[in-house]
């Protein structure tokens, strides 16, 4: 008797809510977009994450300290205002709150 075979399925593809840019946050997001998930992220300061991961510029010297592999790049699909809702369904949803500190583009979500 043959067992069948099961198949793996990915999970669904969502969104993903950058708190910040650094590279431990936002490193593996363009892994995330080939899965399909929506990469999100503060719009604060957008230039401050488009730039990020330039080389020689704010995170990409970290990275490099701290030895983690190049992150890939990766287009933001969602620019997060301050007090924005994101709504998770069944009427339940989390309310963007712009907290830079460590990183401008800093951000809290807050279930409201």
């Amino acid at each position: 008797r043959g067992r069948a075979r099961r198949r793996r399925r990915r999970p669904s593809a969502g969104l993903c809510v950058n708190t910040c840019v650094t590279f431990d946050r936002s490193g593996g997001n363009a892994s995330l977009q080939r899965l399909g998930c929506a990469i999100a992220a503060s719009a604060r300061d957008p230039d401050f994450t488009r730039a990020a991961f330039d080389d020689g510029a704010r995170d990409a010297s970290r990275r490099l300290e701290h030895g983690a592999r190049e992150c890939e790049p990766y287009a933001v699909d969602r620019w997060l205002a301050d007090g924005e809702a994101i709504d998770l369904g069944g009427g339940d949803c989390l309310r963007v709150v712009h907290a830079p500190g460590p990183t401008p583009d800093a951000l809290c979500p807050w279930d409201a």
